[in-house]
């Protein structure tokens, strides 16, 4: 698979970690690369997109491209416009992942200069999904219950994502 430019990917923590194993299962880049940059934001403003745009000139260090993944729950107007000419025109070899929870807060400009990724959870999160099926109604209620105490959001969407694809 050829990666080119920069993509949206919907999604969270999982989503993210799924993402990095992708790249290297399909020997794009590998975590610990220097070439790699990836970085969870709780915000990005004006001043991440500055330092983005600095990292995505330089050139690679160790193979020919730059590999940015980036984990971005909420993402400034002003920042999306600092980006534009990056994501429109960005250094040969340099590619981006921006993984956001929702691409409805993403200006229809920079939607227009990525590619959009249909949200994907591991295997695993699968796997659970057909196991949770298979188990009778009161393991499947105990299970439920599992997921609603631990008030983890994150992965009580994956979960229910994946039951709705199996």
């Amino acid at each position: 698979m050829e990666y080119i430019g920069a993509y949206l990917v919907r999604g969270g923590e999982m989503v993210h970690e799924a993402l990095i194993a992708q790249l290297a299962k399909h020997k794009v880049i590998e975590r610990g690369h220097p070439d790699l940059f990836e970085k969870k934001y709780r915000a990005f403003g004006v001043a991440e997109a500055e330092d983005l745009r600095s990292r995505a000139r330089m050139r690679a260090i160790a193979g020919t491209r730059r590999v940015f993944v980036l984990h971005v729950p909420a993402i400034t107007t002003e920042a999306q416009n600092a980006l534009l000419k990056t994501l429109e025109e960005p250094s040969l070899g340099t590619h981006f992942f921006f993984i956001v929870p929702s691409i409805a807060g993403i200006l229809p400009t920079v939607r227009s200069r990525v590619i959009l990724v249909r949200e994907r959870y591991p295997a695993a999160v699968e796997e659970k999904a057909e196991e949770f099926f298979s188990t009778a109604y009161e393991g499947r209620e105990a299970r439920v219950a599992d997921i609603l105490e631990e008030k983890n959001r994150e992965r009580a969407r994956a979960f229910l994502s994946a039951l709705e694809g199996a």
